[in-house]
């Protein structure tokens, strides 16, 4: 790695300075149309955005600079073929290219084409995203030459990281400069129209909960767990350097963004990251016996403390924070007369009609195809005898539906359980129908699903999402379903399984796993070649940090840079992949190549 005496800046240098600074700063309401109405779990195909859509537009934007960049100035190229001759280089643009080349291809075969091309509902992370994903890493792999254009990107971050993280630690204790009277006359100026009863920006996270400018406080936890580490070196290095005070800022407001989040995935990431930094500080333990002691204490005073403050913090990881998941009904299935349920117990009701029955006009049978007694009438309620069977009531009511592109009010049954939840069904001329939590019919079906079964509610519900997940993986051994299609391939009409783990009429756009995430949507090729670059840049760092030797600057940085990498790593086992943080990692995941190129 090339020396100077003094930081450098060129111009090319400015769209990864963008990436790691600006971008995930960039928040504006804007409406957009998606194509995800036209299905029967959607209510509809217009939306506000308030964090995702100018990201995904400077992307896109950086992205393109970029070919046109290595498509013009020669200079850049002959740099970049320089590289590529280099001896052990070829391998980290082959796997590039792989991850690429399938996820390119996925999305051009993507059932809905244009969410894979720009990017879809509540994700916005098409191919011209991921694009400009590589493009970053390309840019910083070829083109930072020296230790000091280095540290003009680690400066970027760091004030990129001070701004964001200060919104956050505000956020943490109630003050939100993005939802007040003040700030969204800005934020706003770009609607043409605002929405009926519209009332300001507002968190739907409630007070006291950071998220700062990252959409969801699950992307702070992957953003600190990628960023802190670096933050630290700088704040802790040797020297004197105005931008200790600025790292040692950022450090220490991330911390208190990250507890004001809550992300259990952010505060193992960091963990993990902790773990990676003692791991090679053991290479030259003389060296560092001191630090390590330190990183020591501090490591497990900071747990004591957390725990001390968080007694319920391992119940937490394991069921999650939000409602446990019931199943007074487990499954549902209809065929147009008549529908099946099965209950936790085991026991099952068939629910049947006449061809020419009104909806209220219906019997129940039991698993052995007797009638079962029932009292009362539709209107007042109807229950079924017997012990197995209590909790459960039929009423009739009126209920507005979107039937033939029309709403229009239909007779409906309504089943209620546990007076907690209700189901409708209604009578059309197409024969009976569930009618869903957005008003429109649909059929129950059998839903696959595979493992996870009795703990649906691991890691607040992640558990009923990967159940639902996993059968999709055989599906993408080769090809995935396209990026940002993850919502079409899940059964988001599970309304059953749905309705038990608290999701209702949510729609399911992610899998909340990067790994199962970049299978499903990009294929299994394209999983393979992400692990394969991490796992290639674990161990040229362990070759470098372990060989015998003075460390230096180059040593440290390099150590910083794997430890936030794997921070990120980790923190993806429960989180996916966003356009909020992605741009920062895939920057600072081509610089860590670029400092071990030399090796």
């Amino acid at each position: 790695m090339e020396q100077s005496k003094k930081t450098s800046f060129d111009f090319y240098m400015l769209p990864l300075v963008l990436a790691v600074a600006v971008v995930p700063l960039l928040t504006m309401m804007t409406s957009y149309s998606s194509g995800i109405g036209k299905y029967t779990w959607a209510s509809g195909g217009s939306f506000v955005d308030f964090f995702l859509g100018f990201k995904r537009g400077a992307l896109i934007l950086l992205g393109a600079v970029i070919i046109i960049l290595f498509c013009a100035a020669q200079w850049m190229r002959v740099q970049a073929k320089a590289v590529w001759t280099t001896k052990n280089q070829k391998i980290v643009l082959i796997l590039l290219a792989v991850f690429w080349g399938v996820t390119a291809i996925s999305a051009l075969l993507a059932d809905e084409k244009i969410d894979a091309l720009f990017g879809g509902f509540e994700q916005m992370e098409g191919v011209l995203v991921v694009t400009a994903y590589v493009a970053l890493f390309c840019l910083a792999y070829f083109l930072l030459s020296s230790e000091n254009k280095i540290q003009v990107i680690v400066h970027a971050l760091l004030i990129g990281s001070l701004i964001l993280s200060v919104l956050g630690a505000l956020q943490a204790f109630g003050v939100d400069y993005l939802a007040n009277d003040v700030t969204t006359p800005f934020f706003t100026m770009f609607m043409h129209a605002l929405p009926k009863k519209f009332n300001g920006i507002t968190a739907s996270f409630g007070k006291g909960v950071s998220y700062a400018t990252l959409y969801n406080p699950n992307y702070v936890g992957s953003y600190v767990a990628l960023v802190l580490p670096l933050t630290i070196y700088e704040a802790v290095q040797d020297g004197k350097n105005r931008y200790k005070i600025v790292a040692a800022a950022s450090a220490v407001c991330q911390l208190i963004m990250l507890k004001g989040s809550g992300s259990l995935a952010g505060m193992v990431g960091v963990g993990a990251a902790v773990c990676v930094a003692v791991l090679f500080l053991f290479s030259d333990i003389h060296k560092n016996r001191k630090i390590l002691c330190g990183v020591f204490v501090v490591a497990v005073g900071l747990v004591a403390l957390f725990l001390w403050k968080n007694p319920t913090f391992f119940r937490s990881v394991i069921k999650g924070n939000g409602e446990p998941c019931s199943s007074h009904i487990s499954s549902m299935i209809s065929d147009g007369t008549s529908v099946k349920i099965t209950l936790h117990s085991g026991k099952m009701i068939t629910l049947r009609w006449d061809a020419d029955a009104t909806v209220y006009e219906f019997e129940a049978l039991n698993e052995n195809g007797k009638k079962i007694e029932m009292t009362g009438d539709s209107f007042s309620g109807v229950k079924l005898k017997g012990d197995a069977y209590q909790g459960l009531l039929f009423e009739a009511t009126k209920r507005q539906i979107t039937y033939q592109e029309q709403k229009t009010y239909f007779d409906v049954l309504r089943l209620t359980v546990d007076d907690k939840y209700s189901w409708d069904f209604a009578m059309l001329g197409v024969g009976l129908r569930y009618i869903n939590g957005v008003g429109k019919p649909d059929m129950l079906h059998y839903v696959e699903s595979f493992g996870m079964e009795g703990h649906y509610d691991f890691a607040s519900n992640r558990g009923y999402i990967w159940s639902r997940t996993f059968p999709l993986l055989k599906r993408a051994l080769l090809l995935g379903v396209g990026q940002d299609n993850f919502a079409y391939a899940f059964p988001n009409d599970d309304y059953v399984g749905k309705v038990n783990c608290g999701f209702n009429e949510q729609i399911v756009t992610k899998p909340h796993n990067m790994y199962l995430q970049i299978w499903v949507q990009d294929g299994l090729p394209a999983l393979l070649a992400f692990l394969a670059l991490y796992l290639l840049l674990f161990g040229r760092t362990i070759r470098k940090c372990f060989k015998k030797g003075k460390w230096n600057h180059s040593h440290k940085i390099s150590l910083a840079f794997l430890c936030g990498v794997s921070g990120y790593f980790v923190a993806g086992l429960a989180n996916d992949s966003s356009i909020c943080v992605a741009p920062v990692f895939w920057v600072l995941f081509g610089v860590a190549f670029t400092v071990l190129r030399s090796e």
